[in-house]
């Protein structure tokens, strides 16, 4: 089986030739594999993170299942307001509607 095939089977109530494994390699093990600098791929998409998170799945031997993350239009947008060789300083935008924020009754 493939690894595709392996988690689907087991998601499906099935009988994989083996038991799936699927770490949760979210962050740091991914950007440690990459030898990139964090900011590179968390603020820059460089590579994009869920493509980080593959290469170290494969780069380890382990059967990935990796969920994407869909922006929704509220998401905050990042404006980068300082940068040196040793770090990024990012200040987060929110865009609220009027009276949306400490709004009670």
């Amino acid at each position: 089986m493939t690894s595709k095939e392996r988690i689907m089977t087991a998601l499906r109530g099935g009988c994989p030739d083996y038991v799936p494994v699927a770490p949760d390699l979210y962050e740091m093990i991914p950007l440690r594999l990459s030898g990139r600098k964090p900011w590179e791929l968390l603020e820059y998409n460089d590579p994009p993170i869920w493509k980080a998170r593959i290469d170290a799945c494969v780069q380890l031997g382990v059967d990935a299942f990796v969920p994407l993350w869909v922006p929704a239009a509220g998401d905050p947008t990042a404006a980068i307001v300082q940068k040196t060789e040793q770090q990024v300083i990012v200040r987060v935008l929110w865009k609220m509607t009027a009276g949306g924020a400490g709004r009670t009754g």
